[in-house]
């Protein structure tokens, strides 16, 4: 075994050796791919705003602007549909056969004129009425002038 003696001897001035070979250079690490973004999160859309229950108008019609009537489900079912339709601002309901109108616009009295319907609100003891978005905030009074008459545009008078 040759070789295992020349592993033993010693290398003197007059052998010749090998050089040792340089150790190879270890290789860079690679880098690590950064990390793919979390995709955002698609927003949730905002829930439609339930109707607000203080809008209702017991035993009151708001009158014309039909979009369509038909025999409901329910007062309940009937506020849904109005919406789902794109185009119903209110709606009335009878209480005694679950008949609803769906209503193309709001219907609110003003003093002397009105916004949608024909009339505004009509007394009506079997039907309950609902603007799809109304506002209950506190009316400003500060217009008001005692013992003055804004003479015409009346929609309708009757006794209190």
């Amino acid at each position: 075994e040759p070789r295992a003696l020349n592993q033993n001897l010693k290398p003197n001035q007059n052998q010749e050796t090998e050089p040792e070979p340089e150790p190879e250079p270890e290789p860079e690490p690679e880098p690590e791919p950064e990390p793919e973004p979390e995709p955002e999160p698609e927003p949730e859309p905002e829930p439609e705003p339930e109707p607000n229950e203080s809008c209702v108008r017991d035993n009151q019609d708001f009158w014309g602007a039909d979009l369509t009537n038909f025999k409901s489900g329910g007062f309940e079912d009937c506020t849904r549909l109005c919406k789902e339709a794109s185009d119903c601002k209110s709606i009335t309901f009878r209480k005694s056969d679950n008949w609803c109108w769906l209503k193309h616009s709001d219907n609110w009295c003003w003093l002397k004129s009105k916004k949608g319907g024909q009339l505004g609100p009509n007394p009506n003891n079997d039907l309950k009425s609902m603007n799809m978005d109304c506002d209950n905030t506190p009316v400003d009074m500060s217009c008001v002038r005692d013992n003055q008459d804004f003479w015409g545009a009346d929609l309708r008078n009757f006794k209190i």
